[in-house]
């Protein structure tokens, strides 16, 4: 494949590299079955069984390090050879893609606009790439700084990754490279990234959504299924109102026949929504659903 992939290297940039580099390494990563659909039948089976989900599969920690280790590459290595030449050093270094008529998303008129900007966004690129050094520091040394340890390094990497890359893409048109770099800052949360995450998402949320559902539809019960698949914030509590027990607790002053006609969810603050209407707001609770929230109030819709 890869003599294949360097048949004709005219057409590839660094963002195929990269994607090809960050692909094998999540190739050979045990854990990557976590995303398979094999594993979602695995879990759909046992929470239909149990009601819970099974447990987190891991992995060895090898394949994540030498994740890390390829984005020190990238970044240190470019670090290194962009402060050979003046440029950089001089700030202007940017100036030459936002006008080149291959590499500007916009105008000469509107990249114009962003020229003052030039030597703020060189220099801090040139600092951005070089924290990626702090991450080589052992975790040890972190414990004995005082309110700094080394997941808050990482954290905070990747945000400014994102921000860097983010950028990148908006005012520039550089192929694959930021769907590459995407794909390898998708393997380096933690556990504990995650769980951190969360609890910033949820500060001032309080108690569950309670949603109701026909545990006898088949369509009913897979939905749910995915909804809870979906709720990475943990802010979803599904009720199946066929159970009588389960229905006198959480909907005794909804009807029956009204369940039974259109999905209801219960807001902790005792808001009730029904049908498309309760869909939507529930989209705005899920991250995966995101990005689609915002076109379900379109009319029509």
């Amino acid at each position: 494949y890869f003599s294949f992939h360097e048949r004709n290297p005219i057409p590839l940039g660094g963002g195929e590299t990269v994607l090809r580099a960050v692909g094998f390494l999540l190739l050979i990563s045990p854990g990557i079955r976590a995303l398979s659909w094999e594993r979602a039948q695995e879990q759909f089976r046992y929470w239909k069984k149990t009601g819970g989900f099974l447990a987190p599969l891991t992995m060895p920690a090898w394949p994540k390090r030498l994740l890390l280790w390829q984005l020190l590459i990238i970044y240190l290595t470019s670090l290194w050879d962009k402060l050979l030449g003046n440029m950089w050093w001089w700030g202007t270094a940017v100036l030459v893609p936002f006008h080149h008529p291959h590499f500007a998303r916009f105008s000469p008129e509107t990249m114009n606009m962003f020229t003052s900007l030039a030597p703020t966004i060189v220099y801090s690129t040139l600092i951005f790439e070089g924290m990626w050094a702090l991450l080589l520091i052992p975790k040890s040394f972190y414990k004995k700084i005082p309110f700094i340890r080394y997941a808050h390094i990482r954290r905070l990497m990747l945000f400014l990754g994102l921000c860097f890359h983010g950028g990148i893409f908006v005012m520039m048109n550089v192929g694959s490279f930021f769907f590459a770099m995407m794909s390898a800052y998708a393997g380096m949360p933690e556990g504990e990234d995650i769980l951190w995450a969360r609890r910033t998402f949820n500060w001032r949320w309080k108690g569950r959504i309670d949603v109701f559902f026909d545990g006898q539809c088949g369509f009913c019960t897979r939905s749910a299924f995915w909804l809870e698949m979906m709720d990475w914030l943990q802010r979803i509590r599904l009720v199946n109102f066929q159970n009588p027990v389960v229905r006198k607790k959480f909907a005794s002053d909804i009807p029956y026949e009204n369940l039974d006609r259109s999905m209801h969810i219960r807001f902790p603050s005792g808001r009730i929504l029904k049908g498309f209407d309760a869909f939507r707001a529930l989209t705005w609770h899920m991250p995966p659903t995101w990005p689609i929230a915002p076109f379900l109030y379109f009319p029509g819709i």
